[in-house]
């Protein structure tokens, strides 16, 4: 096996380099004055108080977590539910958008699409549905006063959406452009 004139040459400049990296890195470093950045001082930031979350499990097995907060005149509240893109049948793709759409939209059995807009501008509430890869969600919040007639119409969405043929057509048209 004949070896190169070069790699001899080669592997010593290498260990001349590196014996010149060790030997700077074990210099004494010059004493630099502080940038302004570390010259700051920020004030002790205060204590955090988690809130109490109260848990319920109800006999149908929905969970229930509620944290109150009485300085906010609103109640706000949350469904997450098992579904999602990742839920769609083979073959169909884009369906679970049009769920999470058209399960707003689309009213409930007692109630049209419209006719909820115009109660929830009224009461100066909402009620919104949508979907992610890995969940459904209908969200909503409403003034403490108007509690006792939107929580029923937010539990309307989740037991009885209607799904209107026209709010579904419509809802085809957004999701192609």
């Amino acid at each position: 096996m004949r070896t190169s004139h070069s790699q001899p040459r080669a592997i010593a400049a290498l260990a001349i380099i590196f014996l010149a990296s060790v030997a700077v890195g074990q210099q004494p470093a010059e004493k630099k004055a502080p940038r302004e950045i570390e010259k700051l001082a920020y004030p002790k930031l205060h204590d955090i108080q988690l809130p109490q979350v109260i848990r319920e499990t109800l006999p149908n097995g929905l969970r229930l977590l509620l944290v109150e907060d009485h300085e906010r005149p609103q109640v706000e509240f949350r469904a997450i539910i098992k579904s999602g893109r990742m839920a769609e049948p083979k073959g169909k793709p884009g369906l679970a958008d049009l769920f999470g759409e058209v399960q707003r939209t689309g009213g409930t059995k007692s109630m049209s699409g419209d006719k909820v807009d115009e109660l929830l501008e009224r009461l100066g509430a909402s009620i919104e549905a949508g979907v992610s890869e890995a969940y459904g969600e209908v969200s909503g919040k409403s003034l403490v006063e108007n509690l006792d007639t939107v929580l029923p119409l937010f539990a309307d969405f989740l037991t009885a959406p209607a799904f209107a043929q026209e709010k579904i057509d419509l809802a085809k048209t957004h999701l192609k452009g």
